[in-house]
């Protein structure tokens, strides 16, 4: 008995001084070696790396982030409202990428904000001019068309011709389809009702750029000068149709609300209206007026008298300012006198001279113009002398559709220049003039909470309180949402060959007089951008292809180049049929130039489809590395593709 109190003694004192030791242990500083596992025994043990690459459908799509083509089916950011309204009501940018079956088709035309790219566009997958796009590269280094140079289109150019999608070539995919630079460039014109039409930057054939006056801000009533191609995104005020201004074209927007028959209209924007102004109201209708005077105004209010009365609430619509004029009548035949009208053949106004004026026509046709008169007829014959009265052009340019014609490059230029990094306290700032002191962050896009406020001329600004403009987008609902892009002006670029030189490229590698780029320099590289990084798939496949190719080792060269990497592949949808197949998987091996060639090609001819199961092939790499193979996740991959070699690889 005594002897086994004895042993539990010793044990529990044991025990007590275990713990105390442990607990000296625990307070001492851990000695962690400072030599990498690699160089300790392990320099022969590679890192394995496994690309788990996404090809789903979205992968197909011609444009990033989400919220540029909210309209195209599954986008992750369907609330956005990236463009002006068309005459359908809609504030995209294009028809948006549509789904056929097995996969997604973007061939879409799409207007300036589509088609501007790179870090101070609003499309990230879109051509951007100031970048240097370079050619996809086969395992070996060298360009997949026209090696060593790499010129899809020569130098000189010999053709116009390039492939739509250059992984599609033979050896990587299936037949190529070919799209003429020259011809088959998509984009969008906007015409009125008469079937007259324009298109942003250029004439109606879009085969030259146009230059003039636009009217961005009331600070400036006489109209900014804009050079060729340059143009604002704004509302536009102006009746003139030969004015410069973004298209879909809109009229200005204000917040209307009525008390009896006095309306009083708020604008984001300084109006510039004065008492002896008439105004046009087309909406709402509750309100709406034609060529009614203004009675009073503040710089962002103006009231004016309806014939009804009643309480209208805070409602959006629009408004023009009517041009004075004299009208004077021949038979039918109207002729209206206005130095600089700015209208043309098939243009569509209205009219307002006096109440029960025979002249007054609402929607009517211009029939004949010349630089300070243009007529109309009325439905009405007789003889009218000479009449002071008021016109507004009602017709807007804003029905879409698409042409096809020569490519394009669009470039945004900031007008707004900020204090803030977020882009919230703007000022105006005119192309070619200094931003005030502290204002030195360029807004190329920013985001409002209001169509008003996106569209609204000069600055829209905000040095405290919540913003009404920023630069980040978000439909979170709960919080402050910013769904409408305000963008900048963009400057528009028609490559042709009957253009020699492009100006405002000075990140161009390629072009040797940087910052000006000859034709040639300009197309070759708009062709590569169109073969090799039109969609998200192809800017994937081109830019791990080029970042790869240092990783590639050849141990049996000369000089002798080891490896340092071993990488595989297996895709989001490689097991569909339910067992990983093999055109969608690459087991992970040395990355020499036998893995790299296998890995290649195999990348290289991968398409895009279907959802985004990312838990799922996020588990499969998990099961991958496991070495939990043939089973599940992994059915179809053999146990032998093991990639651990070794604990702790």
């Amino acid at each position: 008995m005594s002897s086994k109190k004895s042993l539990a003694t010793r044990l529990l004192l044991y025990g007590v001084l275990g713990c105390m030791a442990s607990q000296t242990a625990l307070a001492a500083v851990t000695d962690i070696s400072s030599i990498p596992l690699a160089t300790s025994g392990g320099a022969n043990i590679l890192p394995n790396l496994l690309f788990d690459l996404d090809d789903s459908g979205s992968m197909q799509w011609d444009f990033m982030p989400d919220y540029v083509s909210p309209n195209t089916l599954a986008s992750a950011l369907p609330q956005s409202k990236p463009c002006m309204v068309d005459s359908s009501g809609n504030a995209y940018c294009s028809s948006g990428c549509t789904f056929g079956g097995s996969g997604f088709v973007c061939t879409a035309a799409g207007g300036p904000p589509y088609q501007a790219g790179g870090a101070n566009g609003f499309n990230g997958v879109a051509y951007d001019p100031n970048f240097y796009y370079r050619p996809g590269l086969s395992s070996t280094g060298q360009p997949l068309i026209n090696p060593p140079t790499g010129l899809p289109l020569g130098d000189p150019v010999t053709t116009t011709s390039v492939a739509d999608d250059v992984y599609f070539h033979a050896p990587f995919g299936a037949s190529v389809t070919n799209v003429d630079l020259a011809t088959q460039i998509g984009e969008l014109k906007y015409c009125n009702s008469n079937t007259v039409c324009k298109r942003n930057g250029a004439d109606s054939a879009g085969a030259n750029l146009v230059s003039g006056t636009a009217f961005d801000s009331s600070s400036s009533s006489s109209g900014n000068t804009m050079p060729a191609g340059q143009f604002p995104y704004r509302t536009n005020p102006a009746n003139a149709s030969s004015a410069i201004f973004g298209l879909p074209e809109m009229m200005p927007i204000a917040s209307f609300t009525r008390t009896g028959t006095t309306v009083t209209a708020t604008t984001v924007e300084a109006h510039g209206l004065t008492t002896t102004d008439k105004v046009y109201v087309p909406s709402p209708a509750s309100v709406s007026v034609t060529c009614v005077a203004v009675t009073a105004v503040t710089t962002n209010t103006f009231t004016y008298s309806t014939s009804t009365s009643g309480s209208v609430a805070a409602t959006d619509g629009s408004y023009r300012k009517c041009d004075a004029a004299s009208f004077v009548r021949a038979a039918t035949t109207v002729t209206v006198t206005e130095t600089g009208h700015g209208l043309a053949v098939n243009d569509i106004i209205t009219t307002f001279i006096a109440s029960g004026n025979a002249m007054n026509v609402t929607n009517a046709n211009v029939t004949a113009v010349t630089a300070t008169t243009f007529t109309y007829t009325t439905g009405t014959t007789g003889a009218l002398g000479a009449t002071a009265g008021f016109w507004v052009r009602t017709g807007l340019y804003n029905v879409a559709s698409s042409v096809t014609g020569t490519a394009n490059a669009y470039a945004v230029i900031p007008v707004e220049y900020c204090s803030d990094a977020n882009l919230t306290n703007c000022a105006y700032v005119l192309p070619g003039n200094t931003p005030p002191a502290g204002f030195t962050f360029p807004a190329y896009v920013r985001f409002c909470q209001t169509q008003a406020q996106a569209l609204a001329p000069g600055a829209v600004s905000d040095s405290s309180g919540t913003p009404r403009c920023r630069s980040k987008y978000n439909e979170t609902a709960g919080i402050t949402q910013y769904l409408y892009a305000r963008h900048g002006w963009f400057r528009r670029d028609i490559i042709k060959s009957t253009v020699g030189s492009y100006t405002n490229r000075p990140s161009r590698p390629d072009c040797l007089g940087a910052p000006t780029c000859t034709y040639a320099e300009e197309i070759n590289n708009y062709a590569r951008w169109y073969t090799y990084y039109r969609t998200r798939l192809q800017m994937m496949k081109s830019s791990v292809g080029t970042s790869f190719l240092s990783f590639i080792g050849n141990p049996t060269g000369t000089p002798p180049k080891p490896n340092s990497l071993r990488i595989g592949l297996v895709t989001m949808h490689a097991q569909d049929s339910g067992s990983v197949i093999p055109a969608k998987y690459l087991k992970i091996s040395d990355f020499n130039t036998t893995q790299a060639s296998n890995f290649y090609t195999k990348f290289y001819t991968q398409t895009a489809g279907s959802f985004t199961p990312l838990q799922q092939a996020l588990a499969r790499a998990g099961w991958i590395y496991a070495g939990k193979l043939n089973t599940g996740l992994t059915t179809g991959i053999p146990t032998a593709d093991d990639p651990i070699q070794a604990a702790c690889q």
